[in-house]
């Protein structure tokens, strides 16, 4: 079994007990005791796991790679490394690329220009009013995991607006047997809002241009239109807790959705606008107060909340994010590389949450992403994993020095965390290892 790896001494979620894992065609073959001689003999490679915890590798289904359009920020091979480094194994891809990936013709230019790499990906297709037919020429193509409709602006030029337009895109995808992803934020109200201002707005100031009835409002808008469509409907970055329980209300009543919540949306609140590096924290939707943000960590606790969660990845160059100019500011932060470290951190005191955290970070972003094989460390499953050490003494620091995205920043600089990927192994090869 010329291909095939053994990895010795490791512990699987929620057990003291020291297993030997056999890797082989890019699969888990069999897990044994490691007091059991019989996988030694048919490895011809050993990966040592000097006993620490061993979970699948995570899955980001929301991710900018900037791939095509400028680099300043980042590459296809910084964006890559990073999801290495930070123990992710798949990633879904968003379409407000430049030139946006919203016909075949720039699909096609989006995956030449992304290359090779372990790290598996799908395209969110990027939906317009009257692109209908871009749309049903990639319906089938293995590389899309469906369509991508912007309610309200963010980066790039993609945007649906109007009702009239969202009926077409839904109705569009539901009769292709698409799942759609929306970017839940009323444009109208957001112009209205700012408008209210009666001055130039500054980056203080977007917490309250996309306030909480910004997204309540979207979302109340596209759960009507799944209801006239039928179509299947995955909500992106619900940074509010009232969004999640008008959410969970549809679910219950047998509307075919879904939703994410991102890791920052988890971490920090809107008081991070504020002051002159107010820039950094600048993101679509933005962050909430802290009332909010503990209410929606205490709804990803609770069953049929929130399926999966995310980083929805969107690297700048630290010169854009300190231009001071409100217009000119970018939204996004970076999170691939450091996803998994903080939603260990995050469960470290409570099991059960860490089993569950498998279910939204890999399971769950399989389905949608239609990865298959993926969730578990058993035999027949993908050998996708990443070994980190849990003990409260293995805590460290995330510094913007370590950042592997080309932004060369991150908005988690200075958190102590514990779970820092040790070795990422994607198809059942050993594809990062920092230096012990």
């Amino acid at each position: 079994m010329s291909d095939s790896r053994l990895l010795r001494n490791v512990r699987l979620l929620g057990s003291s007990v020291p297993v030997n894992i056999l890797l082989g065609h890019g699969f888990i073959l069999a897990i044994e005791p490691c007091e059991e001689a019989v996988l030694c003999s048919k490895s011809t490679f050993d990966i040592q796991g000097r006993g620490m915890c061993v979970v699948p590798a995570m899955i980001d289904i929301h991710t900018h790679s900037r791939v095509p359009g400028p680099n300043e920020a980042e590459t296809a091979e910084t964006f890559f490394q990073s999801a290495i480094v930070g123990g992710v194994a798949a990633v879904g891809l968003m379409p407000n690329t430049g030139p946006a990936i919203s016909t075949h013709e720039n699909l096609e230019l989006a995956d030449g220009l992304m290359g090779q790499s372990r790290v598996q990906r799908k395209f969110w297709f990027g939906a317009t009013p009257d692109n209908a037919k871009e749309i049903a020429s990639v319906a089938k193509d293995p590389r899309v995991a469906g369509v991508k409709m912007y309610m309200g602006s963010s980066t790039g030029g993609l945007l649906v607006s109007q009702e009239h337009g969202q009926h077409s895109v839904m109705r569009t995808c539901a009769e292709l047997g698409l799942r759609l992803v929306v970017h839940a934020e009323d444009e109208d109200m957001m112009i209205s809002i700012r408008n209210s201002l009666g001055r130039k707005p500054s980056v203080a100031d977007h917490c309250k241009i996309r306030r909480t009835e910004v997204e309540v409002s979207a979302v109340k808008q596209a759960l009507r239109l799944v209801e006239q469509t039928g179509c299947t409907v995955h909500f992106a970055h619900i940074s509010t807790p009232e969004s999640l329980e008008l959410i969970y209300d549809a679910k219950n009543a047998g509307q075919p959705v879904t939703c994410e919540v991102c890791v920052h949306h988890m971490i920090f609140d809107e008081s991070m606008t504020s002051g002159e590096r107010g820039g950094f924290w600048k993101m679509n939707p933005p962050l909430r107060s802290a009332a909010q943000v503990y209410r929606l960590k205490e709804l990803i606790k609770r069953d049929g909340f929130v399926d999966a969660i995310a980083t929805d990845h969107a690297p700048h160059t630290r010169a854009s994010k300190m231009s001071g100019e409100y217009d000119s500011t970018p939204s996004g932060v970076t999170g691939l590389q450091h996803m998994f470290p903080l939603l260990m951190t995050w469960t470290q005191n409570d099991s059960s949450m860490r089993r569950k955290l498998i279910d939204l970070t890999v399971k769950n972003p399989a389905e949608l992403l239609g990865l298959k094989d993926r969730g578990e460390v058993e035999v027949g499953k993908v050998a996708d994993l990443v070994l980190f050490d849990d003990k409260p003494e293995a805590t460290e620091s995330i510094q913007d020095c370590d950042t592997v995205s080309k932004c060369g920043w991150s908005p988690y600089h200075g958190m102590a965390v514990v779970g820092m990927p040790k070795i990422v192994i994607l198809g059942g090869e050993v594809v990062y290892e920092p230096p012990h």
